[in-house]
């Protein structure tokens, strides 16, 4: 009895060889390692990126906080001595700025119930953190709020940043730039704009190994100065004696020269006691 024989298709399948299956495997193990590759660049490059976030965060926090301070400078004439100062810190060895002024960026809370009026100091010093570099300097915002005493409090301290290498300051008073600012010796009293420079530490050992500058930010602002207490009350007076003048004379001007009145024309006010002689 002949034995049944099964088709030659059937005796032809079988599986992987062992060459197949290497080849395969080192396909494998390729893509694999690609793909670990791009994960752990992905992750480093986050890394770094987190750590340069971290450091140029309270950075730019710190320049905010100056912007909004000088934004809201503030200045009196009253019974406040009220001052705009800014000159190089004395017994420092680096090139650095000491600023101190008023300004009415403070919040009114529970536990500080004064007016939004505060002195604002702005100034390097030597860093009392211990997990940072103790040869760093930190920019620190000194802030007085009771402004009321009779004796002036010792301000708040809050340090800004870490690293800051130096702090300058560049004031415009429409003309030209100054280095240092003192309204009791300008006029005005206050600078059209104030340029902020901040110059830091290099974040690591291979940005120096490299040559690469500081990190820098530099920014301007502008000053809108209100108009002070003593030229308020001048005005009003003088825009009451005007209009005194005015209503004795219909005309709005004198009975000979058909101008302004005299008082009024020594004023700010005299170009309006012209325009009321015209009509």
């Amino acid at each position: 009895m002949n034995a049944i024989r099964k088709p030659s298709s059937l005796r032809k399948r079988s599986g992987f060889t062992l060459i197949e299956v290497l080849f395969a495997t080192l396909a494998f193990s390729i893509v694999l390692a690609a793909i670990n590759s791009v994960f752990y660049t992905s992750i480093r490059l986050r890394e770094r990126v987190s750590a340069k976030h971290a450091i140029f965060t309270p950075r730019i926090q710190a320049l905010e906080l100056i912007k909004q301070d000088l934004r809201a400078t503030f200045f009196s004439e009253g019974f406040r001595a009220d001052r705009f100062l800014a000159e190089p810190l004395s017994g420092s060895n680096t090139n650095t700025d000491h600023l101190q002024f008023f300004t009415a960026s403070g919040q009114t809370r529970e536990e500080a119930p004064w007016s939004n009026i505060q002195m604002v100091q702005y100034y390097l010093a030597p860093t009392l953190d211990p997990r940072n570099d103790p040869n760093s300097l930190d920019l620190v915002r000194a802030v007085t709020r009771n402004l009321l005493t009779s004796t002036v409090p010792p301000p708040i301290e809050q340090p800004l940043v870490n690293g800051v290498r130096s702090f300058n300051l560049n004031f415009f008073d429409g003309e030209i730039w100054q280095e240092t600012w003192d309204s009791d010796l300008q006029d005005p009293v206050l600078p059209k704009a104030v340029q902020i420079y901040l110059e830091f530490d290099t974040d690591t050992d291979a940005d120096t190994q490299r040559g690469q500058s500081p990190p820098s930010l530099t920014h301007v602002v502008s000053i809108l100065e209100a108009p002070r207490q003593g030229e308020d009350e001048e005005g009003e007076a003088a825009d009451g004696e005007d209009g005194a003048s005015s209503s004795d004379n219909p005309g709005g001007g004198s009975p000979t020269t058909g101008g302004g009145s005299g008082q009024a024309g020594a004023t700010n006010f005299g170009d309006q006691g012209q325009q009321g002689g015209r009509n």
